[in-house]
């Protein structure tokens, strides 16, 4: 449950799937260690974590930007060697090299960042942060004349 009391915060937009499979959408307006308080259409709803099946929210878009500014900064870094014949390699290119890598890389980053976000922002998904896990408890059962077991099992 700690994790995804780290993962969720107050004003997040959330799902959640109950034990029965009723799915509905709200903000969550406060976290606890067994509950979680939901405002849907202005009224504020606790809800216990043991009624809950699944939580699931929005990918963030975070994750598209880094790997867009990776990417764009190793495709700025490689363009640098198209400049090399432009700059020369006598000595005196060496501050037009600098100059040139640092704009390359800041506008290959730049512009993977923006791609990044543009396509991870368009393919945005729900993914789960919390699914309870399904239990299984057997009980065995004792008679004087027979015996046997209780099972409850529950997803």
């Amino acid at each position: 449950m700690a994790e995804v009391l780290r993962q969720i915060g107050r004003g997040e937009i959330v799902w959640i799937t109950s034990a029965d499979g009723t799915e509905r959408k709200a903000t969550i307006a406060a976290l606890s260690a067994t509950s979680v308080d939901l405002v849907s259409n202005g009224v504020t709803d606790p809800v216990a974590f043991s009624t809950i099946a699944r939580i699931e929210m929005l990918d963030p878009v975070v994750d598209g930007v880094q790997k867009g500014l990776m990417t764009g900064s190793a495709i700025g870094v490689s363009l640098v060697l198209l400049h090399v014949p432009a700059c020369g390699l006598d000595g005196r290119g060496t501050d037009c090299m600098a100059r040139r890598t640092f704009v390359t890389t800041g506008v290959g980053a730049l512009a993977g960042g923006l791609i990044g976000w543009g396509l991870d922002r368009g393919n945005q998904k729900r993914e789960a942060v919390y699914i309870r896990r399904s239990t299984v408890t057997v009980t065995p059962l004792f008679a004087r004349r027979a015996a046997g077991f209780g099972a409850v099992i529950r997803w």
